[in-house]
């Protein structure tokens, strides 16, 4: 998964970067590095397709997974390989591996606001939560 997060994130920032640039220069050196780290990305998100169809428990997952509104197949595949214990836990404690559950930090009757924090960070950037707690929310 890392060989695909590095240009992931290096896309994020050379996005922006693109879009602030007066340069045509700059522009077009900016276009041509995305175009690369496209290329990146793309041949091991390939390489993982492959693995996933060919094994029938991780293929059955990754489908299970994307019937969900708002996980994409990047998402399903991010939540299989870094919450392998997946389906085996609560809802309560997945939340809490994947950081995304707010977790409390109260002492005695003191209370404190609840804030996410801790778990498996790149399945908290790749959540499928926020996108699905919207879909819930939102009238179909």
């Amino acid at each position: 998964m890392q060989c695909r997060e590095q240009p992931v994130n290096l896309v994020s920032t050379e996005v922006p970067r693109l879009a602030q640039s007066r340069d045509d220069m700059v522009r077009q050196l900016s276009r041509k590095l995305l175009r690369a780290l496209e290329e990146q990305i793309e041949q091991p998100e390939a390489m993982i397709e492959t693995q996933i169809a060919a094994d029938a428990t991780l293929k059955r997952q990754s489908e299970r997974l994307q019937k969900v509104r708002g996980v994409s197949p990047a998402t399903a595949t991010t939540l299989l390989a870094e919450l392998p214990e997946l389906g085996t836990l609560s809802r309560n404690e997945s939340g809490a591996l994947a950081g995304v559950a707010p977790s409390n930090q109260d002492c005695g009757e003191h209370r404190v606001r609840r804030t996410i924090r801790g778990g498996r960070g790149r399945c908290g950037r790749s959540s499928p939560w926020p996108p699905a707690s919207r879909a819930a929310s939102t009238p179909s």
